[in-house]
C-alpha cells in the first residue's frame, strides 16, 4: 500500500519511515526492499505504473529510514533518457561485503552500478532487455542468479571480476594488462543419461557450466589501436614451478577478456580412436 514501516522489537512496535521519503509519488506500491542484516540499511522500490507514471523509483537509506536518497534521478543513468530506458524498477539487490556494487532490475532489463547507485550502466553483453523479477546471490560459488519474466532463470557464473574491479585498491587502473581474476576449473566428462539417446521437442535443455580454467585480464586502451594488434605469451606453471603450458594468442581490442584453458598441458599427445598414424 505504499507503506514502508521499522520495527527494532521483534514487530511489538512499528514506525512509518517511507514519510521520509522526499519527492517520492503519492500512493506508489512498494514492491521490494533489501535490508541489511543489522537493520539500518535498505534499498526501497517503488512503482507507480498503476497511475501511468513509468518513472524508475529506487531510494536507499543508511541510518534505519531516517533520511532517504534517491538513486534513479537522470544524471544518475547512463543514458539521456533515463527513465525512458530503464522503466519503472522491479528489484534492486547491493551485493553483500561489496557496499559499491549494486545490481537492480527494471521492466526492460538487467543494470548495474559499481559506485553505489551514483551511476547505472545497463548490461547489454549476452542478455535481453526482458523484465527482471528477482535478483540473489549465491555466496558459495559467486554466482548472480536473474529471474525474468518469460525467458526463465540466468545465471552469472562466478561474478568475482566484477568485484574486483569495484575494488579500488586492488583493480590498477595505470597496469598495462592486469589479470582480474582466474575461475576454477573442473574435470568433468559428460555422457547420455541411461534410457534416452535422441531429445525431443518437449525435452527443456540449457548449457551446462563452463569446465574450463577461465582467466579475466583487462587490456589498457593505450596498448591497443585501430590498426594495432597485441601478441601475447600466457604460461601456466604447477605447484613446483614447473611450466606445464604455453600458449600464444592475440587482443585487438582493450578492455576486459576471457582466456580460457581446458587444464591441458604441453607434451606428448596420446593417440586416440581417431587417428590411426
Amino acid at each position: 500500500d505504499g507503506n514502508i514501516q521499522r520495527s527494532t522489537n521483534g514487530g511489538k512496535d512499528w514506525a512509518l519511515v517511507s514519510k521520509n521519503i522526499e519527492g517520492s509519488p503519492k500512493n506508489a506500491w512498494v514492491p521490494y526492499l533489501w535490508v541489511s542484516p543489522d537493520g539500518n540499511e535498505c534499498w526501497a522500490v517503488l512503482n507507480n505504473y498503476r497511475q501511468n507514471d513509468w518513472n524508475s523509483y529506487v531510494y536507499v537509506t543508511s541510518d534505519g529510514g531516517k533520511t532517504w536518497k534517491n538513486t534513479t534521478e537522470i544524471q544518475n543513468i547512463a543514458f539521456k533518457d533515463i527513465h525512458q530506458e530503464m522503466g519503472y524498477v522491479r528489484c534492486v539487490l547491493p551485493l553483500p561485503n561489496q557496499s559499491n556494487l549494486v545490481f537492480l532490475g527494471s521492466d526492460r532489463g538487467l543494470w548495474v552500478s559499481f559506485n553505489r547507485g551514483e551511476k547505472w550502466h545497463k548490461w547489454t553483453q549476452g542478455f535481453p532487455s526482458v523484465p527482471v523479477s528477482d535478483l540473489k546471490f549465491n555466496p558459495q560459488f559467486n554466482d548472480l542468479v536473474v529471474g525474468t519474466f518469460g525467458r526463465g532463470v540466468w545465471v552469472f557464473d562466478d561474478i568475482r571480476p566484477l568485484l574486483r574491479l569495484n575494488l579500488p585498491k586492488l583493480a590498477q587502473p595505470n597496469m598495462p594488462l592486469e589479470i582480474l581474476h582466474v575461475q576454477d576449473g573442473y574435470l568433468a566428462r559428460f555422457m547420455s543419461n541411461s534410457g534416452q539417446r535422441y531429445q525431443t521437442a518437449d525435452l527443456f535443455g540449457a548449457p551446462n557450466k563452463n569446465t574450463d580454467v577461465r582467466i579475466h585480464l583487462r587490456l589498457d586502451s593505450h596498448l591497443i589501436s585501430p590498426k594495432k594488434k597485441i601478441k601475447l605469451v600466457g604460461e601456466i606453471y604447477d605447484q613446483q614451478g614447473r611450466r606445464i603450458r604455453k600458449h600464444h594468442f592475440t587482443l585487438d581490442t582493450a578492455g576486459h577478456h576471457v582466456i580460457s584453458w581446458r587444464m591441458i598441458q604441453d607434451g606428448v599427445r596420446f593417440p586416440s580412436h581417431g587417428n590411426t598414424q
